[in-house]
């Protein structure tokens, strides 16, 4: 089921191309950010809004670079594919199962899960620290998610949503106050595509 979900992620393609090629380099979003899988949000002052799609595939969010090392960031996505998650701790262990999979980290801890709302969505919010392997700097990813129905959605909802901060526990502090704006700024829009 994991291994369908990361497929139907990677050719979720409309023929809606938000990016030009060369953007993935220079970051042009300012401002609020909105695409067709229904919310908008808006980029924090002095920010950036980079894709976070391959030029050529639908606009499916945006990362925010928060430093120019790229070891700090949020992103903002969105997909239809929710109909493989039964319920919103589905989702969110997904995306902690992917974290424990991954080689590149290790330590994983969960620091707190709370249930909270996305742009009035129900969503759960997941803190997780864990360790850089190669370097062993401790990092922090602060996780919202939220799925949502869509049209009839017979089979659950059609929607997912993620907004995710990552970021050197070092700084989550400072970083977390961004989050929170963002947080804040996130709203459902209409969508232009269908499940």
């Amino acid at each position: 089921m994991k291994a369908l979900a990361q497929i139907l992620i990677a050719v979720a393609c409309t023929s809606a191309v938000a990016w030009e090629k060369g953007d993935e380099t220079k970051c042009p979003q300012r401002g609020t950010y909105q695409n067709g899988y229904g919310f908008r949000v808006a980029i924090p002052m002095g920010l950036r809004g980079c894709p976070n799609s391959p030029v050529g595939m639908t606009d499916h969010g945006v990362a925010i670079p928060l430093d120019s090392l790229g070891n700090r960031s949020i992103d903002v996505f969105g997909a239809y594919n929710a109909a493989l998650f039964g319920s919103i701790r589905e989702a969110t262990d997904s995306s902690l199962d992917y974290l424990r999979n991954n080689t590149k980290y290790e330590h994983i801890t969960v620091i707190r899960r709370i249930r909270t709302r996305l742009g009035g969505l129900e969503a759960e919010r997941t803190i997780i620290g864990y360790r850089m392997r190669d370097s062993g700097v401790e990092m922090t990813s602060d996780s919202t998610e939220a799925l949502r129905c869509v049209g009839k959605c017979q089979y659950g909802p059609s929607h997912t949503y993620a907004v995710t901060l990552t970021s050197p526990a070092a700084t989550y502090p400072t970083d977390r106050k961004l989050l929170e704006s963002l947080l804040q700024s996130w709203k459902k829009q209409p969508t232009n595509d269908g499940p």
